[in-house]
């Protein structure tokens, strides 16, 4: 009930009326290419070489409401079949007798502009912005190397808070099913205080919740929630055309039972820089200090829980992280973005791991009703 106070009494949100009438149809596109070297227990290595291709009409019902319909296609370079069960993280298992040999799914949402201060969303929600999640708990590969997020959405955005509140679905059990019901339910809020024309002052607080269970299912699996907290203090400066951030948070982990992850509950520590050139080139410096910490959404790089079941890997995690990302901002017609990181253990055998990936994206739109 706070949250909805909180999102309910926002001065001015993004949820702008739209064209009533209006139909148009997207060709989104990206394709990418991202090469893990890993050479840890937590990630093995891996490539990531594809596109999607999401073709939908977007058609303007009334003034706040809007309907977006039409297919998600996912395919890997090289790839001959795929899982038949929902991709929900970056590098899946390999498909089983099950599989098919193409990733096609429906993609539709209703965006609905209750007030000037709410927007609900049913259907494919909006992740673009990786729901304000820190690095640590939320993988950028997830936007285009795993199936679309889909369930209900509240957001908002103010001159003093951004707020997002949603329900990824991601198993669906029938009666007596073999397979758990799964889904991710997650709340971020950010008020913020400007402090002077230049300097703002942010407080950022995150929660996951992940959940296997169901009922009346063909054989008894033990029910498991799992849970990640977090809360930072964020500092920013404008300065020209530099943008300099510093932030420092707290994550949390705790599980309701021991299944396959050793340990109940942890912590994690990320404070880090960034300085960023015209929204342009951005480049990021962090330490990372955690202890039984494993992160639901996030690269299993941040988490002390080994790849394998059974191998043995530290209960402790130190690790400096530095990361460049450089966006072409003058190309009209594409969406070119290019990325590095660097990940370095400290006093781990293998204390050097690191990334490099290429997305180019486009979205041409065609007019069909003014």
């Amino acid at each position: 009930m706070l949250l909805l106070a909180v999102l309910w009494g926002c001065c001015t949100a993004t949820a702008q009326p739209s064209e009533s009438g209006r139909l148009q149809l997207h060709f989104e596109a990206m394709h990418f290419f991202q090469n893990n070297e890993y050479f840890n227990p937590r990630q093995s290595g891996y490539t990531l070489p594809g596109f999607y291709l999401r073709p939908y009409a977007d058609w303007h019902l009334t003034p706040a409401t809007t309907l977006q319909a039409g297919f998600h296609w996912l395919h890997y370079w090289g790839a001959r079949n795929y899982p038949a069960a929902h991709i929900s993280h970056p590098w899946p298992d390999s498909p089983d007798s099950a599989s098919r040999p193409l990733h096609l799914l429906p993609w539709m949402r209703i965006d609905l502009a209750t007030s000037r201060h709410l927007c609900l969303t049913l259907g494919n929600l909006h992740s673009e912005q990786q729901h304000y999640l820190p690095l640590p708990l939320f993988n950028p590969e997830r936007l285009y190397a795993t199936d679309p997020e889909a369930g209900f959405q509240l957001q908002t955005h103010a001159h003093w808070v951004d707020a997002d509140v949603w329900v990824d679905w991601q198993e669906y059990i029938w009666h007596q099913s073999t397979q758990q019901e799964h889904f991710t339910a997650g709340l971020t809020l950010r008020p913020r205080l400007a402090l002077g024309d230049h300097w703002q002052l942010t407080l950022p607080l995150h929660a996951l919740v992940q959940h296997s269970g169901g009922q009346d299912m063909a054989t008894a699996q033990p029910v498991n929630t799992q849970y990640n907290l977090a809360a930072a203090l964020e500092a920013s400066r404008q300065a020209g055309r530099l943008l300099l951030e510093a932030q420092c948070y707290t994550m949390l982990f705790r599980q309701q039972r021991q299944l396959t992850i050793p340990f109940s509950s942890g912590y994690g520590i990320y404070p880090h820089l960034g300085i960023s050139l015209d929204s342009t080139a951005t480049l990021q410096i962090g330490y990372w200090q955690s202890h039984h910490f494993l992160p639901l959404l996030g690269s299993r790089l941040f988490g002390n829980a080994p790849a394998t079941v059974g191998d043995e890997i530290p209960s402790d995690s130190r690790m400096l992280t530095i990361g460049l990302h450089y966006h072409w901002r003058k190309l009209s017609a594409a969406n070119l973005a290019a990325e590095g990181r660097l990940y370095h253990f400290l006093g781990e055998e293998k204390p050097l791991q690191y990334s490099f990936g290429l997305t180019l994206g486009v979205k041409p739109t065609i007019p069909l009703l003014p």
